[in-house]
Parts: C-alpha cells; structure tokens; sequence
C-alpha cells in the first residue's frame, strides 16, 4: 500500500509495511451565533441574557449544520480556524429608527467573509409594537417572557419550514441558501490532504481512497451519473498545487469504502494546457508522476447528496 501525504515541502512517499493507517478525523469548523445590537438589544439590559441565548442558539445552530453537512465536524465555539457565524446585528431604517437582521458570515483564518448569495432575515425594528428586550426588575438579564420570545423568534428564523413554499423562510431549510452556504464556504475547506492507493486483489489496478472516516461523512452511494446540477451524487474537487504552473484540478465522485476509508473515482479534470483524465476511471498513472510535482493538495466536498438512510428524522 502506497500512502501519499501532502505537504508545502513537497510530496512524500511513504510505504506502510503492516497495518493500515486509520482514518483521519473530519476538518473542524465552528459554529458561532453573536448578539451585536446596541440600540435595540443593548448589553446592559440583556444582561446575562446575552450568553444564555448566544450558546443556546449556536448548539441548535451546530446541531442542525451537522445535520445538513456531516463531512465536517461542527463544534460549538470560536476556536476554530474556521468558522461560521450567525449574527443578529442591526442597520438604520428610516421612520422605524433601527432594524435587526439575522445575518450569516463565513471566517477564514481570521478574516470575517460575507456570503452575498445568503439573504439577509428581517427580525425586528422599532416599529414593531412589542420587542422583547425589556430587562427583569432587579435582575441582570431580560423578562423570562421576552427571553423566550426572543429565543422562539431566533429559532424560527432558523428552521421556519412551510412545504407549500417553493423556498421556505428559515435559513437552514432552504435549499438555496443551504446550497449557497456550501458553495460560498463549506466547499472550500479541504477535508483531507492525503491519500492511499490500494492495490485490488484481483490485479485489477489501484483504487484511491481518502483516510476518511466513510461513517462520518455520510454520502449517498445510490446514484453515478454525477450531474452536478442535479445533486446526483457527492462531488470532491482534487487541487493539486505544481510549481510554476497553474493549479491542476480534478473532479471525482465519493463512490465507496473500503473498510472505514471513502473509495473516489475520478471523472475528469487536469492541468490546464497539460495532463488531462481522458475518462472515468479509478486511477491514472499519469496522475501519479503529476503528483511526485506537488508542492500541496486538498479535498474538497463541492458537491453533497446526504444517505438517507442514517437520518433519524425526516429530512425536508
């Protein structure tokens, strides 16, 4: 068995002599929900409020992520280098004075991205004739009720999901906005940066697997025609990075598993102007001597369809 590891220092050959190494765990991205509402949800009067409901929503926010994306680990908190924050922040709005707004962004490595193609969610403005932000008499945080109607307000704009709705309201059950959360972020991370070739029994070739857990990642292995725009199958995108060139790029489907491992096929894709997959297959040789040139690589998942089968619930 040949492992293929990635780094910026080049690419090394390692030949592993016994057992097979185990999968690795999933990329980690954290989940962050922020209150940053100074006129209408001030700090002094939410009080200990704040926190109270700024963790109760990012572990329903983690939950549901998980949910929708399970090939990538979702934790609580800001530690991660990167991130997904939902915020309820606010902006003027003529007579009404201020508005708040539940809005997504994306961070990388410190630098706060916006998703332009995730619609931003009216909640609140001053209009409104009740607004639950009145503080608890003699108390450092918001009225029970208000601190419940707040939570209930912010769990709708979540999960609202009317099925007579061509695009249901709630950020995380509409598919367009999932899709476009995927897009503009989550198909950006790499998941892995290393591989295995295995030789089949039957001397048929080698397959390449990803040394990813395949309970993890949860894909749909019902379909492989693979047009992306239908959502027929999962969709990895290889990034090979070779020095003095452009980076090569390849397509390929979540197509199996071998033990724990994820079995890729590769559809196509290349160097452009140079070494191109000339149709679907397993593995090509010529991959190889482009790879024996990387400089660093990365999977992506850019494309998802979830099995079915592990949900415990329906999925709308």
């Amino acid at each position: 068995m040949i492992l293929k590891r990635a780094c910026f220092l080049g690419l090394v050959l390692v030949c592993a002599l016994s057992m097979p190494l185990s999968a690795e765990t999933q990329t980690e991205v954290g989940v962050v929900f922020m209150i940053e509402s100074p006129q209408i949800f001030p700090d002094q009067t939410l009080g200990q409020s704040k926190s109270q409901i700024e963790s109760e929503m990012s572990q329903l926010l983690a939950a549901r992520l998980e949910f929708h994306f399970p090939f990538l680990e979702w934790k609580v908190g800001a530690t991660s280098e990167n991130q997904i924050l939902f915020k309820l922040i606010e902006r003027e709005n003529g007579l009404c004075d201020w508005q708040t707004d539940l809005v997504v962004r994306a961070l990388r490595s410190g630098n706060e991205i916006e998703m332009t193609d995730v619609p931003t969610t009216p909640l609140y403005d001053l209009c409104d004739p009740f607004i639950p932000n009145r503080k608890a008499s003699g108390s450092d945080a918001l009225k029970a009720e208000d601190q419940a109607a707040l939570l209930e307000k912010l769990r709708q704009a979540v999960e609202n999901f009317d099925p007579s709705a061509d695009e249901p309201a709630g950020l995380l059950n509409n598919i367009a906005i999932r899709k476009a959360i995927h897009h503009d972020f989550l198909g950006t991370i790499s998941m892995t940066q290393g591989f295995e070739l295995i030789d089949q029994p039957d001397g048929s070739g080698k397959y390449l697997y990803l040394p990813i857990n395949f309970a993890d990642i949860q894909s749909s292995l019902n379909d492989t025609s693979c047009d992306e725009l239908e959502d027929d199958c999962s969709l990895l995108r290889l990034t090979v990075q070779l020095p003095n060139s452009l980076p090569a790029s390849f397509t390929l489907r979540v197509a199996g598993n071998c033990g724990d491992k994820v079995l890729c096929e590769l559809l196509d894709g290349g160097v452009p102007g140079g070494f191109q997959i000339a149709e679907r297959t397993y593995w090509d040789d010529g991959l190889e001597n482009l790879l024996n040139q990387a400089q660093g690589l990365s999977f992506t998942m850019v494309g998802f369809r979830k099995n079915s089968s592990v949900c415990v619930f329906a999925e709308p």
